[in-house]
Parts: structure tokens; C-alpha cells; sequence
């Protein structure tokens, strides 16, 4: 019997009901597989964990780099590029000229009163661009990267109240859903819907490639027939290459899915401090960290060694 056969026998045995469970309940094990969870320990998760780290550090180091270089051009507050260019460095120059004007553009094309305002504009743009793709693509800090991209966009998102309000995601989330308004939750399941779409198609793709694989083309190798040849080579390269753009998509849908997250704990997390026994709304950036901090330490560690890390608090 070959693969097509067992595939098929496979299929008829199981129930679609049944099949429907599997996947529904097998759906996290499969999205942290695809995340880079289980085999992050081994040499090739090790492996590509190290080159998205050095992306991580490259593409940091070029943050850094543009920041001090839109400081230096502040300070400098002049419209004579040539200066502008003596007090970044020639080897800023340089770099410039090689990442800005990729269109072919030249500073040339402005006119000589405003070079001044065609390079810092050219700049802020740039490291604008820069910032959000290191916020979208990466946690934050090089001890969370995971060896995928999936991984990678998922994990960012997950530490983004931690970043901004100093909220444990994993912990508390489960606890904003309930102050969530329905029709803001239903755009929350079907960003996740659509992400896990994308990855069982991805999976699908690849299991019929490995079927297709082992199949073979057939008695067409001894016969040298090379129309069943062709058709076999193209079958196996189109769902490797749907895998991929299954893949791809799935990243897609998973910034999306991401974004609705971010935007629930923006919305949301004031409506949560009273069911949590914390009725005053924070007045400052510094005092809405610390409040949830401690929050999410009292939850997640319970209380510290001398007792409730914060007592509760009375409304103004």
C-alpha cells in the first residue's frame, strides 16, 4: 500500500468530528512547535536562535547609531550639510549615503537652504521604520529570542505590557478577557483564527510533501518516461513552496493577531484594577508600572516575605 493509500484508509477511520477536537485541542502544542519551544535546545534550534540574535544586535546597534546621529545633527542645528557630515563622522556619511538613497535619490536633488531638513527628515524616517521593525520582530531583550521568525513576533507582542505598563501578559490575560466588550473579543479570536489557519495549512503542505516524497514518481524512474517525472518534481516543489508561503502568512496574521492583544491591554487594563481590589486609576507613567508590578508579583508569587506586596486601595 503506498502513501496516497494510507492517507486515505487514515482519513476514513477517523470520525470528522473527531478530527475537528485534534486539531482544536492540539492547537497550542502546534503553535509552540512552530514557535521554537520544544526544540529551541538543540543544535539547530541553538543555531538559528544565534543568527536572530545577531540580527537582533545588528539591526540595535544601527537603532543606536541613528539616534545619537539625529542628536548630534539637534544640537547642531544648521543647514550646512558639510557640517553636519563633520560632526557625525565621515563613516556616518557613508552609511548614509549607502542606506537612504537605495531609490537612487541624492542630496543633490534638494535644493543647497534646505539639505539641512532633507537629511534629518530622511533619518527620522528611517530609524521610525527601524524602531517598529525591532519592536515588531523581536522581544526586546537577546535572553527571550526564539530560533523563528513566528516565534519571535509572538513573544514580542506577549512582553509588550510588560514593556509599556509593567504587566505580566501570560498571568493577567486570562483575567482582562472578562472586562473585554464582546465585539472587540470576537475581532481578538478571529486575528487567532486566521493565524491558525495559515499554520495547519503550513503543516498540511508539508505532511503531503513528505507523502508525495515517499511515494515517488512511480515505475516512470524505470521506465524514463519524463511527463510523470516533471508533474511528480512539481507536485513535490508547489507544497513545499505553499508550505513556505503558509508559513509567511502565518507571521502575517500573527502581527495582526498581535495587535489587537496590545490594543486590549491598552484599552482594558483600567476596567480590570477595581475586580482586582485596586480602584485608583495611576496618574503617571511610573506609578501605573510599579502598581502593576506589584500586581502581577502578588498574583503570580503570592504574598513576599513580609506580607501582601500592596494593600488594596480606595478609589479617589
Amino acid at each position: 500500500m503506498d502513501g496516497c493509500r494510507i492517507v486515505h484508509a487514515i482519513t476514513r477511520l477517523i470520525d470528522r468530528d473527531v478530527l475537528s477536537g485534534l486539531l482544536f485541542n492540539l492547537g497550542i502544542p502546534h503553535l509552540r512547535m512552530y514557535e521554537g519551544y520544544p526544540w529551541r535546545e538543540t543544535w539547530i534550534g541553538k543555531w538559528l536562535t544565534c543568527q536572530k540574535i545577531r540580527r537582533f544586535r545588528k539591526l540595535s546597534e544601527r537603532q543606536r547609531g541613528l539616534r545619537t546621529i539625529l542628536r548630534t545633527m539637534q544640537r547642531l542645528a544648521t543647514a550646512d550639510v558639510e557640517a553636519v557630515k563633520q560632526g557625525v563622522g565621515a563613516i556616518a556619511a557613508k552609511w548614509l549615503v549607502k542606506d537612504l538613497y537605495k531609490d537612487h535619490c541624492s542630496p543633490k536633488t534638494a535644493p543647497i537652504t534646505d539639505e539641512y531638513s532633507f537629511w534629518y527628515s530622511r533619518l527620522l524616517t528611517h530609524w521610525t521604520n527601524l524602531d517598529r521593525r525591532i519592536s515588531i520582530e523581536f522581544p526586546g531583550r537577546e535572553a527571550l529570542i526564539l530560533p523563528t521568525r513566528l516565534g519571535n513576533c509572538i513573544r514580542s507582542f506577549e512582553y509588550y505590557p510588560d514593556r509599556e505598563y509593567g504587566i505580566d501578559a501570560v498571568t493577567l490575560y486570562p483575567r482582562l478577557i472578562a472586562k473585554i466588550d464582546k465585539d472587540y473579543a470576537a475581532v481578538i479570536d478571529d486575528s487567532k483564527t486566521s493565524l491558525d489557519f495559515m499554520i495547519n495549512c503550513s503543516t498540511l503542505s508539508l505532511l503531503l510533501a513528505v507523502s508525495v516524497l515517499l511515494n515517488g514518481p512511480g515505475p516512470a524512474v524505470f521506465q524514463l518516461d519524463v511527463w510523470p517525472l516533471l508533474v511528480w518534481g512539481f507536485e513535490l516543489l508547489g507544497l513545499v513552496v505553499l508550505a513556505g508561503l503558509a508559513y509567511r502568512g502565518a507571521i502575517i496574521r500573527a502581527s495582526s493577531w498581535g495587535e489587537t492583544v496590545k490594543s486590549a491591554f491598552d484599552l482594558y487594563r483600567n476596567a480590570l484594577l477595581p475586580q482586582l481590589g485596586y480602584a485608583r486609576i495611576p496618574k503617571s507613567k511610573l506609578e501605573e508600572r510599579n502598581l502593576w508590578d506589584k500586581v502581577s508579583r502578588q498574583i503570580l508569587d503570592g504574598d513576599a516575605l513580609t506580607g501582601p506586596r500592596m494593600e488594596y486601595e480606595e478609589g479617589p
